[in-house]
């Protein structure tokens, strides 16, 4: 557990400072392109992100999972990721034209031609990355994740102030790739093989059929409101869309990268040595929960000062879609890791069933609805999620032996805490409703940050015991 939480901490630390980068860049750029341009790019990663899926066909999630991991392994993995990024690329710069024809704009095409050149040179650091996962090599792993993150930002910005407008983004992209690959190349261990090969690929082939399944169902799952606005409204609802959920998704961007990160090789190690991961399960929900409420929760009060001192007015219209947002994150975080624990047992085929589903129950209700604009899209969407729950409380008990009794029984610190929470948040908001939105959220960090700490200990949240820990190291140093 000692080497997981290290492992958690360096990786959050590295991904907390990329999060304040790329916030700090996302502030610059609101400001120095339009929403049509955002939303234009926006768009393609849709069909960018469902391209991502294919291009390690379940590689990753074979290295961080499979028991006797051998150089040859290795080799065969490597063969299998360069075949199937440089088979993708080929694919997205042939599909170029009828995805920007699909989207009715002609500017896609370009995007998708810049960002295809990406894929034949991410397997530069894939297969490193993945073996530092696997060893819980936090610290390295938080280097690179920051290092990519000035690259990127610095090259976004430069090149939309040089007039690139909505190809800035896509020629960031590029260079994070090459120099994230750099990066990579300098931490691989020496055990790993230079060379590739597809010797013996027959088992990753197999075993990451299903793993990319799962993946690209994810990747549609995640793409869909982008999607369904992209062909209902226009550029600008998916601009603001993507504000509005780039302000909600701030939480998965600090917390979340090193949750991923560490989760399927700590939950793989726990199966391995034939323990059960029900508990690892329930504490990862507790943990996410105990986090993402209160600040979800915040976010929605707060939501009209956020985005004026974020982004600025022009990015007001996005405020509708806040709150629908806030209850959607709320209702996904806990189960986060479904599909890394159902990969780490071994039944990866359970995750694609039940993201199917998801996908199913949201398309159906987004269609049946008859939604014409962003904010009836987004209604439908949270509407399925709600509707995704007993699905998801199935597995849990079925495959992870989570009762739903026991898992509920766990969530109430949570809810505690959450209640605490909001009670003080609501109070802030009327108190302070004549002061300026820079002065309202700068008293709503400070209050609501000492709110939360007080509340985990006052209320006994399992998180109180992480809290102690950071607490110790820091007076130690």
């Amino acid at each position: 557990m000692s080497n997981v939480r290290r492992s958690v901490l360096a990786v959050m630390a590295g991904s907390n400072a990329a999060t304040v980068i790329n916030f700090l860049s996302g502030l610059v750029l609101a400001r120095l392109l339009e929403p049509g341009e955002i939303g234009l790019f926006s768009m393609t990663a849709v069909f960018v992100g469902v391209m991502h899926t294919f291009r390690d066909f379940g590689v990753v999630s074979y290295l961080l999972r499979e028991p006797d991991l051998t150089a040859e392994k290795v080799r065969s993995a490597s063969g299998v990721l360069i075949a199937c990024s440089s088979a993708i690329a080929i694919t997205m710069l042939l599909l170029s034209g009828p995805v920007s024809r699909f989207y009715g704009h002609p500017q896609v095409e370009q995007i998708i031609q810049v960002l295809a050149l990406g894929f034949f040179f991410i397997p530069l650091g894939s297969v490193t990355q993945s073996l530092l996962r696997r060893e819980m090599e936090g610290g390295k792993l938080a280097a690179v994740t920051m290092f990519s993150a000035l690259v990127y930002a610095g090259s976004c910005i430069a090149l939309a102030a040089s007039g690139f407008g909505h190809m800035s983004m896509a020629w960031a992209n590029f260079i994070n790739i090459i120099a994230g690959g750099l990066a990579y190349s300098y931490f691989r261990p020496k055990w790993q093989p230079w060379l590739p090969s597809l010797k013996g690929c027959g088992a990753i082939v197999r075993f990451g059929g299903v793993s990319a399944i799962s993946n690209l169902l994810t990747n549609i799952h995640n793409a869909l409101a982008d999607t369904f606005l992209a062909r209902g409204t226009d550029a600008r609802s998916v601009g603001l869309y993507s504000r509005a959920n780039g302000l909600v998704e701030l939480f998965s961007q600090v917390i979340m990268p090193a949750v991923n990160n560490s989760a399927l090789p700590a939950l793989a190690s726990s199966h391995r040595e034939n323990a059960s991961i029900a508990a690892d399960m329930i504490r990862i929900a507790v943990y996410i929960s105990g986090l993402a409420w209160p600040i979800l929760w915040v976010t929605a009060v707060f939501a009209h000062d956020m985005v004026a001192v974020l982004y600025g007015d022009k990015w007001l219209a996005c405020l509708p879609l806040v709150s629908l947002l806030c209850i959607s994150a709320a209702t996904r975080l806990p189960f986060s890791q479904t599909s890394n624990g159902l990969i780490a047992i071994g039944r990866p085929i359970l995750s694609v069933w039940t993201m199917g589903a998801t996908i199913i129950f949201k398309s159906v209700i987004a269609i049946a609805s008859g939604a014409a604009d962003m904010t009836a899209f987004v209604q439908a969407f949270v509407l399925g999620d709600l509707l995704v729950l007993p699905l998801m409380l199935a597995v849990w008990r079925l495959k992870f032996q989570v009762p739903l009794t026991t898992f509920a029984r766990a969530m109430i610190p949570t809810l505690a805490v959450t209640a605490a929470c909001a009670v003080v948040c609501h109070g802030i908001d009327l108190l302070m409703t004549d002061m300026n939105s820079w002065l309202r959220l700068i008293a709503t960090a400070l209050i609501m940050s000492a709110t939360w700490v007080g509340s985990v200990f006052v209320l006994k949240h399992p998180l109180q015991q992480e809290v102690a820990l950071i607490y110790k190291k820091i007076r130690r140093q």
